[in-house]
């Protein structure tokens, strides 16, 4: 996922979510120092501790509960191409935001735009795969961290 350009992988695996993240990111969210530490690694919390919010982020049903309740005037928008797919945009134009939708075969959301600048968005793929999820290696715990 991307944020404001600030880029992170998320994975919850039962009651532990494990992110992964981009230096901007651990300079944004820790400063330089969260930046060296925690490059390249993966850290290790409780989902419902420091980061609730983030790992809100892998329940797909609350996720689309949330970002679709909550819009302006819709307006369709023009067909383009998203990773080879064909889709159809789905413009909020009161809020600002782009639902994309494929337009072959069922009508996945392909991605979410907060701005046209293409600063926050979500991808989606991979529908109906199976998907088996392990908690990444030598994550650190932040429990463990004072």
């Amino acid at each position: 996922m991307s944020q404001n350009g600030l880029n992170f992988q998320i994975v919850a695996v039962g009651q532990e979510v494990y992110i992964n993240a981009s230096p901007a990111f651990w300079r944004h969210v820790g400063g330089n120092a969260a930046a060296q530490l925690f490059s390249g690694k993966w850290l290790k919390a409780p989902a419902g501790g420091q980061f609730a919010s983030l790992a809100a982020l892998t329940n797909l049903q609350e996720l689309f509960t949330k970002l679709l309740s909550n819009h302006g005037k819709l307006a369709k928008g023009a067909t383009t191409t998203i990773s080879g797919q064909r889709v159809i945009a789905v413009r909020d134009t009161t809020q600002g935001g782009t639902l994309y939708v494929a337009t072959t075969g069922k009508p996945y959301p392909i991605e979410i735009v907060k701005s046209s600048s293409q600063a926050e968005r979500v991808d989606f793929d991979h529908f109906n795969q199976s998907v088996s999820l392990t908690p990444p290696a030598n994550a650190i715990d932040i429990s463990q961290l004072k």
